[in-house]
C-alpha cells in the first residue's frame, strides 16, 4: 500500500506520516531520510529529527538519492513499513547530481518527463518491495522573483507529486502550499 502525505512547510505532515507508520500492520519500520547534510544548519536539523523519532521504533537509513539501495539494507523488506522523508528532497538531490543536471535542464519537456519517470520509477520500485510505503512530500508555489533553477525544481516537483498522487492508494493533503 502506498500512502502519500503532502503539504506546505511546517504543516505537520512529517509527524502525521510517522503516526501512520506507527499504526501500520508491519511492526518493523524504516525511515528513509533523503536530506543531505551539507552544513551546520542541516546537521542540527538532522539531529533534531533523529531526537523526535528516537522512541518511535524507526530504523533510519540516510539515503539522499539512491533509494534503490534501500531494500538491500533492510531485514525482510516485504514485511516492513517504509517512510520516505521526503520526495521533495529526493527530487532536489537527483536534480543536482552531475549526470542528471544536463538531462533535465537542456532537453525541455522531454527531459522533464524522463526525469519525472526516473524519480517516480525509483519510488514505485521501492514501494513494490516493501509492505507499506508512506511518502512525505512538500508543495511549493511559483514566485515571480525566483531564479530559473528554482522554477525548474518546483516544476519537476509538481510533476513528480502529480504522479505520486496517481500511484498512491491514499493521499492526505495537510495544508496549503508555501512560497
Amino acid at each position: 500500500m502506498i500512502t502519500l502525505v503532502k503539504g506546505g512547510a511546517d504543516c505537520g505532515k512529517s509527524a502525521f506520516a510517522e503516526q501512520l507508520a506507527m499504526e501500520s500492520i508491519y511492526k518493523k519500520r524504516y525511515y528513509i531520510a533523503t536530506m543531505q547534510v551539507v552544513d551546520e544548519e542541516s546537521l542540527k536539523r538532522r539531529e533534531r529529527h533523529r531526537e523526535l523519532r528516537r522512541d518511535k521504533g524507526f530504523e533510519t537509513l540516510e539515503i539522499p538519492s539512491h533509494i534503490e539501495e534501500a531494500p538491500s539494507l533492510m531485514e525482510a523488506p516485504e514485511k516492513c513499513c517504509v517512510l520516505l522523508e521526503c520526495a521533495a528532497n529526493l527530487v532536489a538531490n537527483i536534480m543536482h547530481e552531475d549526470d542528471n543536471m544536463v538531462r533535465h535542464d537542456d532537453e525541455g519537456d522531454d527531459g522533464c518527463e524522463a526525469f519525472v519517470s526516473r524519480v517516480t520509477g525509483l519510488i514505485g520500485s521501492l514501494s513494490k518491495q516493501v509492505g507499506d510505503m508512506i511518502i512525505v512530500t512538500s508543495e511549493y508555489s511559483f514566485d515571480q522573483n525566483m531564479d530559473k533553477e528554482t522554477h525548474r525544481y518546483i516544476e519537476l516537483l509538481n510533476r513528480v507529486n502529480n504522479e505520486l498522487i496517481s500511484m498512491a492508494d491514499v493521499t492526505y493533503d495537510m495544508g496549503s502550499m508555501s512560497s
